[in-house]
């Protein structure tokens, strides 16, 4: 591999490398002989159902609609190769909008018929892609004329569920695609369905598909890991599209000589390559992203075919309410909503719990374990008695009697109630837990609005307005409702709102500049929230966000010299602005401005670490209840247990910590984590995933029989590395970790971890 410059263009560099040709025949002469072929070359994969955009505060875009208007923009299609690495079906757990499994396989189903409008060349099954049975997966590719492609995925009767290769011919270039799919079982596959052996089914039909083939590209929808081995075990491998997880953010790396094509989460990026064949070698251009953002136009024809398909799944009227049942305020919510609903038939609401779930036995909420019963009692009443379901809400709402007596005053029967909670109970509540943590509710009451957060009080007259805002008919109900219920129904372009007598009231707001310094790229936006407070509590603010990149990032840095970012900087008119006094107490003024004193606002990017792109390390508090859980996901990943160091979490200064106490204990146990693994990372990964099976145990010294390191020596080292642990609390005050589970990314950014679940989530879109 060679880089090569073209004196006097300004185009990318270029990597060539060789590869047999099977040209046969010769070209005519000519003065001016004909432009090689050339052909772009786009690749994805791990869409997972993501049909509209996302206009979440983190990562926006995606969205079918937009991504058929940038395809269109490429110009002929003779000259775009298009090309999927699988994982496109909704639901399972990297599907952030699962709704359940009826409306994720239309959403599925939509999605290959979206994929076929896009005149998709081959497209890999993906092992989420199986969830829903490899018949049904078969007729709809065939419904919508989607390629399917894959070598090692059979029926129980070892017949193959889509074709093992496809020769695909475009700018006079012949292409054989085939693919793989991962045997790893992160998804319930159909019952029928058997994955071989990748490297195995693809030496099998190698020969005839390269016989048939120019160019030969694996869609490998097994991870970047073995993705990238199989260049070496396939040496006519040209070009290799990846799917599964990923371990960087570049859009082609290359494995070798061999280009390998990365993917951008749930659609919001599709990587890119030029080829250009000449009568000696292949050229692959450098590779880039394409970005399916926001600013992207939706492309009508997809927007009108997927309106068609999925309007019976989407509402104008979808309310979810998430409450603790022994949560008064979660109460107050559901008495106003079941008002609202009862006025306004057409809506559709549904009533889940918040708490966390370790698999289908242990269950947590905030109000303890007599929560975890009240919440089973409901489901069982709303099972065995739905057609007073609304009535015992009604009566729960509004009733300070405990649940038991509830039901014994409307004549349920107790012990039927009980009994199903205790046969049933654990199976429909771990549901509704492992929704709430999905979406990161912890807050009751939260309701969302057709997926959305609601963002005013939830009162029957905000919910009322709410409704009538997009109501196209006239309703009595929407003439009659006041002006505004509260202050926060007044709003206007800088002004400050009043409710009085249901009327609005303005004046004018103090004007002022806030500005927010952040780093480029972060996972985590933490000046979303705090912009939106700013923006609540003073109109009149003039709100500038500033990245370290421009100018202006650059000499406010050299003034500030903040640690952390992002940093936030009022102009000092603030003091005269209404609601001034709310935030005094938390301010420091600097340079003639004001700023948050340390520890007011969370940051999350450290400008005083060395940054060590790729690196990544899990800070977790030993005593963390999802802990095993956590470890035994970090440990069934082999990607991740070379990638990810694992550091313990403690609360307090060690010299402060009293004897006796847990965090005493929580300090003793991080003490063994750290000496162990000064021994060796190795023995370290023994000792946690034995530590995993029995979290807080006091026995720890028979933890560390696999490590092969005495107990003595440990004993030992504890007396003598006490500064080890004090070093240690120095770096957790540093990266100002309070939370039990913080991801530690490339040494700078930090990102507060609510459960295994999320960390899931938050590792799949980092190195997925």
């Amino acid at each position: 591999m060679k880089l090569t410059e073209r004196r006097g263009m300004h185009i990318e560099p270029v990597l060539f490398f060789s590869v047999a040709v099977l040209m046969t025949g010769a070209l005519a002469a000519s003065s001016t002989p004909p432009p090689p072929p050339r052909i772009t070359i786009i690749a994805g994969a791990e869409s997972h159902g993501m049909l509209d955009a996302c206009d979440c505060e983190y990562e926006p875009g995606g969205g079918m609609a937009k991504r058929m208007a940038l395809l269109e923009s490429l110009g002929d299609r003779e000259k775009v190769l298009l090309l999927d690495a699988g994982g496109f079906s909704a639901g399972g757990i990297y599907d952030d909008y699962s709704e359940g499994r009826r409306s994720d396989s239309v959403r599925s189903a939509t999605m290959i018929a979206a994929m076929g409008i896009m005149r998709y060349d081959a497209v890999a099954i993906g092992d989420d892609d199986l969830q829903y049975g490899g018949t049904w997966l078969l007729e709809r590719a065939r419904e919508a004329s989607l390629p399917l492609v894959s070598s090692n995925c059979f029926t129980a009767k070892k017949k193959r569920i889509a074709a093992p290769y496809i020769i695909v011919r475009k700018s006079g270039i012949t292409f054989g695609i085939t693919a793989v799919c991962t045997p790893e079982k992160l998804f319930p596959v159909g019952p029928h369905i058997q994955v071989t052996d990748p490297a195995a089914a693809l030496r099998e039909i190698w020969k005839p598909m390269t016989e048939q083939s120019e160019v030969q590209i694996i869609l490998s929808h097994l991870g970047q890991e073995e993705s990238a081995a199989l260049a070496g075990a396939f040496p006519g491998c040209d070009l290799i599209v990846n799917g599964h997880r990923k371990s960087d953010s570049n859009p082609v790396t290359m494995i070798g000589k061999v280009p390998l094509m990365q993917f951008g989460f749930q659609g919001k990026s599709l990587s890119g390559i030029v080829v250009t064949r000449t009568a000696k070698e292949l050229r692959f251009e450098r590779g880039r992203w394409f970005d399916i953002n926001l600013e992207l136009p939706d492309d009508p024809r997809m927007t009108e075919s997927l309106k068609k398909r999925t309007s019976p799944l989407i509402s104008e009227n979808s309310y979810d309410l998430y409450i603790m049942s022994q949560c008064p305020y979660g109460l107050e919510a559901l008495g106003d909503v079941l008002l609202f609903a009862g006025k306004n038939r057409s809506v559709q609401w549904n009533l889940w719990f918040i708490g966390t779930a370790e698999g289908d036995t242990v269950f947590s909420s905030l109000h303890g374990k007599d929560e975890v019963r009240d919440e089973k009692a409901w489901l069982a009443i709303r099972k065995l008695y739905p057609g007073r379901w609304i009535e015992f809400l009604r009566e729960r709402a509004v009733s300070n009697e405990p649940t038991k007596r509830l039901m014994e005053k409307l004549g349920f029967n107790v012990n039927e109630i009980n009994g199903w909670a205790a046969r049933d109970g654990n199976v429909e509540l771990q549901k509704h837990y492992y929704r709430s943590m999905r979406l990161s509710i912890s807050a009751s009451p939260t309701l969302l609005v057709n997926n959305r957060p609601f963002g005013r009080n939830i009162t029957y007259i905000n919910l009322q307005r709410f409704q009538c805002s997009f109501k196209q008919t006239a309703d009595p109900r929407c003439d009659s409702l006041p002006q505004c219920g509260e202050n926060a129904d007044c709003r206007a372009p800088g002004k400050l709102g009043a409710c009085v007598a249901g009327k609005c009231t303005y004046r004018d707001a103090v004007p002022f500049t806030f500005t927010a310094l952040i780093a480029d790229s972060t996972l985590e936006r933490p000046e979303k929230k705090v912009i939106r407070t700013t923006m609540d509590l003073f109109p009149g603010a003039d709100i500038q966000v500033i990245t370290l990149q421009g100018k202006r990032g650059i000499r406010l840095l050299k003034q500030y010299k903040p640690d952390v970012l992002p940093l936030y900087i009022f102009g000092r008119e603030v003091k005269l602005a209404h609601n001034f006094s709310t935030i005094r107490s938390g301010l420091v003024e600097r340079n003639g401005t004001l700023t948050f004193k340390k520890g007011i606002v969370d940051g999350n990017y450290h400008l005083k670490r060395k940054k060590r792109p790729g690196m990544l390390t899990l800070f977790i508090d030993p005593f963390f209840q999802e802990l095993p859980a956590i470890f035994t996901m970090l440990d069934s990943d082999s990607l991740l247990k070379k990638r990810l160091a694992v550091e313990p979490v403690f609360y307090m200064d060690p010299a402060a910590a009293r004897p006796g106490t847990e965090e005493r204990f929580r300090q003793e146990e991080a003490m063994r984590w750290i000496i162990i693994g000064k021994f060796s990372n190795k023995a370290q990964r023994t000792y946690l995933a034995a530590y995993a099976r029995q979290p807080g145990s006091s026995y720890w010294q028979a933890l560390l029989r696999d490590t092969g390191i005495p107990f003595d020596s440990v004993q030992a080292a504890v007396t003598h590395l006490q500064k080890s642990l004090d070093d240690h609390w120095n770096t957790i005050e540093s990266l100002e970790i309070r939370e039990p589970v913080v991801l530690l990314i490339d040494n700078v950014e930090t990102v507060p971890i609510n459960g295994e679940r999320e960390l899931r989530r938050i590792l799949a879109k980092r190195i997925r």
